[in-house]
């Protein structure tokens, strides 16, 4: 379901959220945050999430994701919580749980309070569909070109993709590239680092001869905020919305992938695609798609792995 931007200044929380909830390095970093209604969405998204880990939220069993923003809530439960949830055009601002069906499908509505505000937790039932080919590889999408700032790691320039569109292919292997619509070149790579952990990344490594000289530097934007604005185009589709939710966190280790849930998202063999805030001056990067979730409504949202952690994880630089 399409998000209404003209939600995002009726929905986030005034104020400020309470610094208790407010870790480590979210100040520092939602100074970075230039527009200042995303800036209270980013901090409120990140309060949230800490309030619920704070609580002891109990976490149900076959918990696919948790996400904090902009929640879709249906009628039926709009109307029964009415008297605690400010619901405007089906949406809320809250968190949203994803949980593999069992005996109950139909969405459920739990409360989260911090100090005087009640949130909703919206709890969502389904299955996480990658928009990827994995046996295929070559049927994904290619993230951007990056350039290696280690020492180490076998490769200096490659391609950025999904991890799951590598999953079964050895390290090293060689990849058949396929031509986008502005480059014919390179045709061929070779698998050159791959994470074993949860960040769906992956990198192609490519001989350095075949680098285009005209890329210019692509800025990573961190942290990301419910209701910035996104685009992307895949091999097959491209698509314009809304960042609704995130799950990211400065502390988080890398055993736990951050994403980014939209209202837009692609089809298969588009998963890798680079989505961007075209708000930002000269386009900053957000995510790498990687699939897509039910969204109560009988809807899709897009999911991506954040670009920040994967070049943070890899020590890449970032060009278009």
């Amino acid at each position: 379901m399409k998000f209404p931007r003209h939600l995002i200044r009726e929905l986030v929380p005034d104020g400020l959220p309470p610094e208790r909830f407010l870790k480590g390095e979210v100040t520092d970093l939602a100074d970075s945050v230039k527009d200042g209604l995303l800036r209270r969405s980013y901090l409120w998204s990140i309060a949230l999430m800490n309030a619920s880990f704070d609580q002891r939220f109990k976490w149900p069993p076959g918990l696919i994701s948790y996400s904090t923003g902009f929640v879709h809530i249906t009628e039926e439960n709009a109307y029964e919580h009415r008297e605690w949830i400010r619901c405007i055009e089906g949406f809320s601002y809250g968190a949203n749980m994803l949980i593999e069906p069992g005996e109950l499908l139909r969405q459920i509505v739990t409360p989260l309070k911090i100090d005087d505000f009640k949130f909703p937790v919206v709890v969502n039932f389904g299955f996480f569909e990658e928009t990827g080919l994995p046996t295929h590889p070559g049927m994904g999408t290619g993230t951007c070109w990056i350039e290696n700032q280690k020492q180490s790691g076998g490769w200096r320039k490659g391609i950025l993709t999904c991890r799951h569109t590598m999953n079964n292919i050895p390290l090293g292997s060689i990849v058949n590239l396929s031509a986008s619509a502005n480059y014919s070149r390179p045709s061929q790579g070779f698998l050159a680092d791959i994470t074993s952990c949860m960040i769906d990344a992956a990198i192609i490594g490519i001989n350095e001869a075949e680098w285009p000289n005209n890329l210019s530097h692509l800025p990573i934007c961190n942290p990301i905020a419910p209701g910035q604005s996104v685009s992307f185009q895949g091999r097959l589709t491209r698509g314009t919305g809304s960042v609704l939710r995130v799950f990211q966190h400065a502390s988080y280790s890398n055993l736990l992938a951050q994403r980014i849930f939209t209202d837009c998202f692609g089809v298969k063999g588009d998963s890798g695609s680079l989505f961007v805030d075209p708000d930002a001056a000269g386009e900053s990067g957000l995510g790498i798609h990687v699939g897509s979730i039910p969204d109560g409504s009988g809807n899709r949202e897009g999911v991506c792995q954040h670009l920040f952690q994967a070049s943070r994880f890899f020590g890449f630089s970032t060009f278009k």
